[in-house]
């Protein structure tokens, strides 16, 4: 192995490779014209699902009948590439949205918020942003009598056709 330029034994490092730090939360932004979305989802998905990402649109269409999509942020917390303590990343990202913003779910609401029971939404205001938080997303999806009480509490915190405010 020598004569043909290969050496037999190769010195290794004796420090441990770094573990790598898997993600306890996988927080989705969705920025359409003039409503945010902003939930929660498994860490352990690779990309923002399709009934995920359809449910969204559609909440979005309801409230600004706007149904493209500009923009998606992801955050992966813990992620060691970014400085700074997760709270003060993710205020970041909703900073970035429109003035009106739907937060599903208590994991989210509570990294924003420390609201604990998101039951029956809630409407909050942080800057110039009203966040309306409901229950987590996957509630929803394929359930009709939940996603009616979510249309029920949109229309009562009067986010529909044009009320957004932005």
């Amino acid at each position: 192995m020598q004569r043909i330029g290969i050496d037999i034994w190769v010195s290794r490092s004796t420090s441990p490779l770094p573990i790598p730090v898997e993600s306890r939360f996988y927080f989705l932004f969705l920025e359409y014209q003039s409503v945010g979305v902003c939930c929660s989802i498994s860490p352990h998905e690779q990309a923002l699902p399709p009934d995920v990402r359809r449910f969204c649109d559609d909440v979005a269409y309801a409230i600004s009948h706007y149904r493209e999509l500009l923009t998606v942020g992801e955050l992966r917390w813990p992620n060691p590439k970014m400085g700074g303590s997760g709270n003060a990343v993710f205020r970041e990202f909703v900073q970035s949205l429109p003035e009106t913003i739907i937060v599903f779910g208590e994991k989210f609401a509570k990294y924003l918020l420390d609201v604990e029971d998101v039951s029956g939404g809630g409407i909050y205001k942080q800057r110039e942003q009203r966040i309306f938080v409901v229950d987590d997303v996957s509630s929803y999806i394929g359930n009709a009598s939940v996603k009616k009480s979510l249309w029920t509490n949109i229309k009562e915190a009067d986010l529909i056709d044009g009320n957004s405010r932005t």
